[in-house]
This record gives C-alpha cells, sequence and structure tokens, in this order.
C-alpha cells in the first residue's frame, strides 16, 4: 500500500499539482490561511463612506496603499458581479446591461464582463463577496500555475525544473502589479495554450506513425477550449494581444517542427481550421464587444503609446530603490530573468528545437513594442494598438508566459550541461557577466552604503547574489553528476526562497520600510452586511404623506398591498405598525419604521415610482453604487455612451480635475445642478457626513507674520470663498480658555475674515466659525471646549457671541467681513501659519424642496421635483444646438418635456400634458410599465439609448425607438389609449454572434471526429518520410 502511494506520488500529474498548490500557498498565505483578502476594504478606495470603516461590513483599522489603479476592482469588476448575481438568479436574464451606472450602460459589451468564464461564476454565485472574489483568484493563479508546470515538465521531463519554475511563476512582479485588478485574469489559460501547442508539436514529430493519429485531438481539444476562455477572461486589450502572441507562436512551432512541406501544410491547414473554430465559437464575447466599441466613447479615444525606457523594467522592480508603496510593474523575476538569459545563450542544442523559437520570437517582438522598437507616430497608426496607450504594461503582461517557458528552458539546459560535465566557462562566464549588469542596474538607486543597508537594497542584495549563487550552486553540486544530495537541495531550495520571498503577500513585519515594499493583505469583510440607510431606500413613502399618523398608517397598508407584499404578513404586523408610528418622536423616525415594515411583509423595491440616488461626494463612490444595487449617474465602466456624456457637459456638469470619467457633486452643486437632477429622475440625495443644509467652508493658510488687510475677492464667484488676514490692531476681548468672553489682561490675535457666498445659496446663516493654527498647533472656536473665538461685525463693533461662544449670523449679502479675536497664547512665531473655517446653513428655497428622510449611517434627502422614469407628453419640441435643448430643460419649470434634434427650433408648448407610467417591472435588461396617451405624443423613457441595441414593443409589437432629449429613448403613439410598453437592452447581432458559436463548435466536432478516424492524419507512408522524421529526431 504504501510502495504504491509513493508510486503515484512521484507521477507527473501529481507532482506538478503538488508543485502548484505549494507555489500558490507559499505567496499567497495570509489569504489562504490568515483571513486576509484581494478585495478588503483596506486598500483605501471610496466604497459606501469615502473614509473608515468604507462599508458597513469592514471592523479593522488595517490599511494597505496599492500602486496600481487601485479602484478598477472596487468600483468596476466587484459590482460587475452583484450585477450578475441578480440578472441570472432573480430575474433569469443573460447580464446584457448594468443599469446602475450612468442612466444605464452596456455590461456584456464591455468585453470584461468575464461571465463566460467559469471560473468567474464563483464570484457571481458569492454576489461579489470578498471570499468568493479571493477563491477566483487563487484558482485563477493556481490554474496558470499547473500549466506553467504541465509545460515545463512536458518539455524537460524533469519534475525538479518544473517546480522550481511553478515556484518562481508565483513570486512574479505581475502579480504585485495587477494585486486585485482584472488585468490578473488574463494569465488564468495562457499557459494552457502553450502547453497544448507544445503537446500537438510532440505529436506531430513523434516518428512512431500510431502516435499522431487519435492523440492528436487532445491537443486541437484543449487548445480550442483554452483559448476560447483565455478570451473570455480579463481585460480586452491586454486578452487581445495574448491571444495573437499565443497563437503566433502556435504557428511558428507546427512552421519550425522538422515535418516535410506537405506534411507542415497540412498541420498549418488543420491550424487553421482550429483558428477558425476558435474565432467562431468566441463570437459572442467579441463581436459584441466591437459592436459596442463601435458606439462608444473611451478614455483611449485618442491615438498614444507609452512605452517603457529601461531594459531592467521587465527583470524586476527591485531596481526601483526605496518607495513609500509596493515595488510593483507588470514584470518577472531577478531569478526568471538569468534563466531567460541562458535559455537565450543556451547554444544550439536549443536554437534547433521549435519551441525555442515559439519563445523567442513572440517574446522578442513583444518586449521591442514595448520598449518602442516602434516609433511612436507609427504605433499611432496601427489599428487597435494605436489605442491601446499603455503599450508597456500591456505587451510586457503578454510576455510573461514566453518569459517564463523560455527560463525553464534555460535552466534545464543550464542542469544538463553540468550533469554532462560541458560548457562550463561559458555558463560561468554567462553568470559573471550577468551579476555585472544587475549590480550596474542597480548602482542607479544604490549609490553607498546607507542605501545598499535600507530595506530596498538587502532585498537587491539578495535577489541578485542568491539568484546567481543558486546557479554557482548548480554548477557546484551537479557538475558530472545525475544525482544529488540532500545538503545541496537544501542549500539550493533556501537559495531560492530566498531570492522570491519579496514577491509575495505578507503579514505586516513591523519594519516600517520593509512594509511599504510588499504588500500586507488586509483583512477580508462581509461586503453584503446591509446598510440600514440603503436598506431602506425603495421603501420610502414621500415626506408629505406624513403629516397626518392615522393616514399615514392606511397610506403604508396600501402601498404594501399594491406593490405585491404578502396579505399574511400585512395582517401580522399592522399593529406593530401603527404603535410604532404612533410612537414615532419625529418624522424620520417613523419613516424608519415604515421603512422597515415594507421591506419585512415583501412589498417590490421603489413602491412603483423607480428613482435614481446620486451621492454626495464619493458617498457612495460612483461606480460602487452598482454593488449597492443604487442607480446613479456616473461609473468608471471602459465604454460609455457619448450622448450621455454629451449631455451632462451640456447641462453644466463637469468631469472632476483630472479624472477622465469622475463626476461628482458636492452640496452646492446639487443646488445649482437642481434642473438636471430633475432630467434624471433623481429622487435622493445621499451623503455620509456632509450635512445639505450645511457647508463647511475654508480658507487658505496665511502667516503670522503677514499683517496686511484681508484679500478682496474681485468680481462674482460661482462658489464660496474665505480669506484671512491678521490685522495690526490692540485689544483684549477675549480669555485663552473656552467660554473666555471677557478680558484677561494680555492682547489678542486679531484677524479678519472676507466672506463670499454666490446668490444662490442665499439666504443663510453662519453658525461658527474657527481659526487654527500649525507650526504649533492650536484652535479658537466658536464653540467647544477650545479657546473661544470672538466675533464682531466691526474693529469697533460688540461680539455677536451668545454666552456659551456660539454664533448664528444671518446673512442676506454675497460679500461679508468679519472680525475675529482669538487668544495670544505666546506662542506664535515668525512661520506660523492661520487659516479660517466657517460654518454657513443655506436657506434657500431650493432647500425647501428637500426633505431630509433618513439619518441613520448615512443622511438621505428626498427631491421633490424629479421627473418620471418614464412618462407620456402630448407635445415634441425641436432643437437645433445641444445648447437650446440645455435652455429648454432648465427652464421647463420641472414640467417634463421631449424634443429631439432637428434644423429648426420648436420651444416645448407651455399647456403640454404629461402623464407618468406606472406598474413597473424592472429587471437588469428590461423596464416595463402601463402608460396612459390622451392623445397622439411621445413616451419617453429617461434611460441611456444606444442605437440598434436598445428595442421596444407597445402592446407586445415591435416599435421604433428614437433619441429623445438627445441621449434617452422614446417612441411614438398615434392615438390615445392604454398601452403597456416595454423597453429592453440587446446587442445588435446577438442571436447571430451565438449562432456562429454553434457553428465554430461543430465545426471543432467535425474536425475531431476526422482526426480519430482512422487513417485521418495524412502523413506519407512513402519510406523516404519516414527516414525524414528518424533523422530529424536523432538531431
Amino acid at each position: 500500500m504504501r510502495q504504491r502511494f509513493w508510486q503515484t506520488a512521484k507521477s507527473p500529474v501529481y507532482v506538478i499539482l503538488l508543485g502548484g498548490l505549494l507555489a500558490l500557498c507559499l505567496s499567497t498565505y495570509p489569504v489562504i490561511f490568515m483571513g486576509k483578502s484581494f478585495v478588503s476594504p483596506g486598500y483605501g478606495p471610496a466604497l459606501l463612506y469615502d473614509r473608515l470603516p468604507l462599508v458597513p461590513g469592514y471592523d479593522s483599522t488595517e490599511t494597505e496603499e496599492l500602486s496600481a489603479d487601485h479602484g478598477a476592482m472596487p468600483w468596476q469588476n466587484l459590482p460587475y458581479s452583484r450585477v450578475q448575481f441578480e440578472s441570472i438568479f432573480e430575474f433569469g436574464e443573460f447580464p446584457l446591461w448594468n443599469r446602475y451606472n450612468s442612466a444605464g450602460v452596456p455590461l456584456f459589451g464591455q468585453g470584461q464582463s468575464q461571465i463566460l468564464d467559469p471560473v468567474h461564476w464563483i464570484a457571481v454565485v458569492g454576489q461579489g463577496n470578498n471570499w468568493a472574489w479571493d477563491i477566483k483568484f487563487l484558482i485563477s493563479k493556481l490554474i496558470f500555475l499547473l500549466g506553467i508546470g504541465a509545460s515545463i515538465f512536458l518539455l524537460t521531463r524533469n519534475r525538479w525544473i518544473a517546480i522550481t519554475m511553478t515556484v518562481s511563476s508565483a513570486f512574479i512582479g505581475f502579480f504585485y502589479f495587477r494585486f486585485n485588478h482584472p488585468i490578473f485574469f488574463n494569465l488564468t489559460y495562457a499557459s494552457w495554450v502553450l502547453f497544448f501547442y507544445f503537446v500537438w508539436i510532440e505529436r506531430i514529430q513523434s516518428i512512431d506513425r500510431s502516435a499522431v493519429l487519435r492523440p492528436l485531438a487532445i491537443p486541437i481539444g484543449g487548445l480550442f477550449l483554452a483559448s476560447v476562455l483565455q478570451l473570455f477572461a480579463g481585460t480586452p486589450k491586454e486578452s487581445i494581444v495574448l491571444f495573437i502572441s499565443l497563437h503566433l507562436a502556435g504557428l511558428i512551432g507546427v512552421g519550425v517542427s522538422g515535418l516535410r512541406v506537405a506534411d507542415g501544410m497540412r498541420q498549418i491547414g488543420l491550424l487553421m481550421l482550429l483558428w477558425a473554430a476558435i474565432a467562431l465559437a468566441s463570437m459572442p464575447q467579441w463581436l459584441t464587444f466591437l459592436d459596442t466599441l463601435r458606439l462608444a466613447s473611451t478614455s483611449y479615444d485618442d491615438p498614444n503609446c507609452y512605452f517603457y525606457s529601461r531594459l531592467w523594467q521587465f527583470a524586476d522592480t527591485l531596481f526601483l530603490g526605496a518607495q513609500t508603496r509596493p515595488w510593483s510593474q507588470p514584470n518577472v523575476n531577478v531569478f526568471i530573468f538569468v534563466a531567460a538569459i541562458h535559455g537565450v545563450l543556451g547554444g544550439w542544442a536549443l536554437y534547433k528545437r521549435s519551441v525555442f523559437w515559439m519563445m523567442a520570437v513572440p517574446l522578442v517582438g513583444l518586449l521591442g513594442f514595448a520598449f518602442g522598437v516602434i516609433p511612436n507616430e507609427v504605433c499611432q497608426r496601427i489599428p487597435f494598438i494605436g489605442r491601446i496607450h499603455h503599450i508597456y504594461d500591456t505587451f510586457f503582461t503578454a510576455a510573461i508566459p514566453f518569459a517564463i517557458i523560455l527560463a525553464g528552458l534555460g535552466l534545464h539546459r543550464y542542469w544538463q550541461d553540468m550533469v554532462l560535465g560541458s560548457n562550463l566557462v561559458k555558463k560561468l562566464v554567462i553568470n559573471l557577466a550577468v551579476a555585472g549588469v544587475l549590480i550596474y542596474w542597480s548602482s542607479n538607486y544604490y549609490n553607498n552604503f546607507a542605501d545598499w543597508a535600507s530595506a530596498s537594497g538587502m532585498l537587491a542584495v539578495l535577489a541578485i547574489s542568491g539568484t546567481i549563487l543558486f546557479f554557482f550552486g548548480i554548477s557546484i553540486f551537479f557538475w558530472k553528476k545525475d544525482h544529488y544530495q540532500r545538503r545541496a537541495v537544501m542549500i539550493l531550495v533556501g537559495l531560492l526562497i530566498a531570492v522570491h520571498f519579496y514577491h509575495g503577500l505578507h503579514l505586516e513585519t513591523g519594519w516600517k520600510e520593509l512594509d511599504q515594499l510588499i504588500i500586507n493583505p488586509t483583512p477580508r469583510a462581509d461586503l453584503l452586511k446591509p446598510s440600514p440607510a440603503v436598506s431602506s431606500l425603495g421603501y420610502l413613502l414621500p415626506a408629505a404623506q406624513f403629516d397626518n399618523s392615522s393616514d399615514t398608517v392606511s397610506t403604508v397598508i396600501s402601498s404594501a398591498q399594491a406593490n405585491g407584499a404578502r396579505t399574511d404578513l400585512i395582517a401580522e404586523y399592522t399593529d406593530d405598525l401603527k404603535v410604532a408610528i404612533l410612537g414615532a418622536p419625529n418624522f424620520i423616525v417613523a419613516q424608519q419604521h415604515v421603512a422597515n415594515f415594507l421591506r419585512g411583509v415583501g412589498a417590490s423595491r421603489w413602491l412603483d415610482n423607480p428613482v435614481r440616488v446620486l451621492g454626495i461626494g464619493r458617498t457612495p463612490m460612483p461606480g460602487f453604487n452598482s454593488y449597492l444595487l443604487l442607480e446613479s449617474l456616473n461609473g468608471p465602466d471602459a465604454l460609455m455612451n457619448p450622448k450621455y456624456l454629451e449631455f451632462l457637459d451640456l447641462m453644466g456638469w463637469s468631469r472632476v480635475g483630472g479624472e477622465s470619467w469622475l463626476r461628482t457633486m458636492d452640496s452646492i452643486d446639487a443646488r445649482k445642478h437642481s434642473s438636471l437632477l430633475d432630467v434624471l429622475n433623481v429622487g435622493y440625495l445621499m451623503s455620509w457626513k456632509t450635512d445639505l443644509e450645511m457647508m463647511h467652508l475654508v480658507s487658505d493658510y496665511t502667516g503670522y507674520s503677514d499683517i496686511s488687510v484681508a484679500l478682496q475677492i474681485a468680481g462674482p464667484q460661482k462658489s464660496p470663498h474665505l480669506a484671512l488676514a491678521r490685522q495690526d490692531f490692540s485689544t483684549d476681548r477675549v480669555a485663552c480658555k473656552p467660554r473666555g468672553l471677557e478680558q484677561d489682561g494680555l492682547e489678542d490675535n486679531v484677524f479678519s475674515a472676507n466672506i463670499h457666498l454666490p446668490k444662490a445659496l442665499l439666504p443663510g446663516a453662519i453658525t461658527a466659525v474657527r481659526v487654527e493654527r500649525k507650526h504649533p498647533g492650536g484652535v479658537n472656536h466658536t464653540g467647544g471646549n477650545d479657546f473661544v473665538l470672538g466675533v464682531a461685525l466691526g474693529a469697533d463693533s460688540s461680539l455677536i457671541n451668545r454666552d456659551d461662544g456660539g454664533i448664528e449670523l444671518p446673512v442676506s449679502t454675497s460679500s461679508a467681513r468679519l472680525w475675529l479675536f482669538g487668544c495670544a497664547d505666546g506662542l506664535d512665531n515668525a512661520d506660523t501659519e492661520y487659516r479660517v473655517l466657517a460654518a454657513f446653513r443655506s436657506e434657500h428655497s431650493a432647500l425647501r424642496k428637500l426633505a431630509r428622510v433618513i439619518d441613520l449611517d448615512m443622511k438621505v434627502w428626498e427631491r421633490k421635483d424629479a421627473w418620471p422614469r418614464a412618462f407620456f407628453v402630448d407635445d415634441l419640441a425641436k432643437y437645433d444646438s445641444p445648447e437650446a435643448l440645455a435652455g429648454f430643460l432648465k427652464e421647463s419649470g420641472g414640467l417634463p418635456l421631449a424634443a429631439v434634434m432637428s434644423n429648426e427650433i420648436l420651444p416645448p408648448v407651455v399647456d403640454r400634458r404629461v402623464m407618468p407610467a406606472n406598474t413597473y417591472k424592472i429587471t437588469n435588461n428590461t423596464t416595463s410599465f402601463d402608460i396612459v396617451a390622451h392623445s397622439a405624443g411621445v413616451i419617453v423613457l429617461s434611460e441611456a439609448h444606444l442605437p440598434g441595441h436598445v428595442h421596444a414593443t407597445i402592446n407586445g409589437e415591435p416599435a421604433d425607438v428614437f433619441v429623445v432629449n438627445h441621449a434617452f429613448s422614446g417612441i411614438h403613439v398615434s392615438e390615445p389609449g392604454h398601452y403597456r410598453v416595454s423597453f429592453s437592452y440587446r446587442p445588435t447581432r446577438w442571436h447571430l454572434s451565438w449562432l456562429l458559436s454553434v457553428v465554430g463548435c461543430l465545426l471543432l466536432v467535425v474536425t475531431t471526429y476526422f482526426l480519430v478516424r482512422p487513417k485521418s492524419v495524412s502523413f506519407s507512408s512513402d519510406p523516404e518520410d519516414r527516414v525524414y522524421r528518424e533523422n530529424y529526431q536523432d538531431q
């Protein structure tokens, strides 16, 4: 029994599996064993909240700063998986559309939804929670590592070489750079594409004619599956470049595999059939992506190519020197780099193998592109490539599998030469030369002993010296020996660990300089833990319905019955509802009881009035609203609707400075863009800390020694401004203590503050003022436990503070000057700086249209004038420019309208009749509703329109959809009536793509069938052919 176990354990399959699992555990042990996560909130991007705890389910204060695109996962791919779960398991639909971002955008058409990758279904079934994504990351990495191990074992027939390279592949810089980015998954199946090409070539090079019959179907089928899955996983740019490179390698391998011309042409013909099958089978992915791309706006619309300039950037990141964030670039590591150099200089023993050229040619081409061999002006004109921009990252990623396999060949060749006792001097010279190059590269960042003695310097020394000693160790321990000693293996394993650990995930060591260079994963969180405020959204009644408690109860019951609630639960909990509402101390608490009741009895969300929710600032962060299943106005999607973006621009809502997609609103913007929010069906505003009724204004710092008149703000300002200046004025009006509105015999620090407020915020009141000092720190405040701050309207005027130090200063004009009197504690010096902060509460009429309805973990305000999601209007306006449309919308007075682009201007009529829709049924891909039309007119749906992709039916009959209000969908009705209308999203050639996919699968089946038939492989039986193959094998 024991003997059978060890025989099984020594089989290549188990050895490769063991190597893969070992590599995975060593490189990701904090995630596997310590409760850490790839998608923890601790990596810092704003989620529901913009500071810790970030989400309700995160209880840790641990944080880690990532080096590259830390928002891609939490703002895009994490929400995608939650939307996909809802689409599939709640609505029974294929997840084509994401209604939660930007008034609706394609989801599958983004090309990176990954829904056709079976591994991704782990994240989907887990509703995008941390644990599900962690499993996906781990399994994806394991699949890649197993493919590397299998490939290298197949090429070398050496278990130790296969395990060594598998372990090394787990510690490449790429996995640091793309720590939790979707590009991580582009490598998942790449190694298996190469593996099945290697199997194919091995089969066709066999001198045993029987060996190339039925077994040839295995690599064909494996290649088909791995190639299709490689296209389905990850992101489009990297996927396409990697896909082309992998199959170029396959073409080279088949082309130089040593066959006679006729046999080689037959194999290439078979390869062409396979490529056709792959292209057809993957049609739903790439045809839908290309259709969407044709209509979309991206951040890469203007061609440009960015290149790397230093050769070491593909070798490792340790040459970067000390960093405040983890070492991170999409490269390999020093060990793989040195082994690959031995592969490149491996001599004729490697050069005459087709696999060498399979790896070397694509690798040279990819690195050449990444390092700018192709000039920028030429690169920009290459279709698709010119719009990648990040040429260096994309082509480095595609080069990684080739570099690893080449390194495996180099390591094996090195070991063989040592065992055979050949080329010793050549190998040692290569080792010394490579060591010199690595040290030279390092010297640019490590100039003295202190640099080398730093954490980064020590890691560089360890990686470089350890790698070179490893290769010298092979020379010493295996010179003319084909066996090994336990001590030798232990030394080599120790060196292998030493040169790789810095690219693994680790717990914090407490050595700050080291922890900054390595990734310390943060704890896993339950992202599905509900936010009380978010859970209440969709179950809130209009604020006006709470004027009478008894009427409120009957309204709630009616609403529950009308929205599909369970009658037995309604009857069971009605009395509890009455008690809760009658006992509620205020309207907001009553709203919370109503929301809990409606949700508990099973009423459908949004109560037949779907609206969008906009977060103030980044709470919630645009994109993460999709994870919360809240429809909103913005998102980080790669492919965006250009007409919708133009609509936002023409209405005056601009991107945040320096951002390619992000748009946010503060409390001031929410008032300024109220007409835009109305049109976009924004029914609620949400905030974490910000109070919409209160704005906090902050000035710049000013020097204590700069005595001058307070700065005057010239001209009208669109935003509030504060300016502070110290005044040369002697007085004693406050004491150095809280509430010290009395003299203390010491001269005060006297400042003046100019305040400017836009008319759109007036009238209002200043409710607090605070003066802060830095170097040394200090605070004077009109309330609280800090030294009191006296406030007056003039230098000699009375203080307006209350007895407790607080103020309430009404403001009705745009400009005001305050005189501020603070304690002079004797700690000020020449370089001391001060700034002023003020709290302003606006009482503008626009605020009366907002009612706070939730005050839990988030604050929520109801907006009263939002347009219905869908409506009928009996008038169709016309505009000849986007600016004309913007004028119509801003002057609509809250009454919805429909307008189309034309050569003439026809303003909307004032007395137009509008009817909102009702009886909504909303899924991810469809919006259906009932609507009554009093006459001929237009039915408008305020969801983004994508030509050819949005379809509609009226009472079950197809209807023509056209663009309304620049970016939305509309249909004509020619007569009055009651209509059931349904809008749905479906890519233009969706059904065709699946038909072609079936054709591709059938082509594979037919090809495989002919392969497994006897005499299906048409190698000539001519004796000359057999001699040719035997001679090739002898070589």
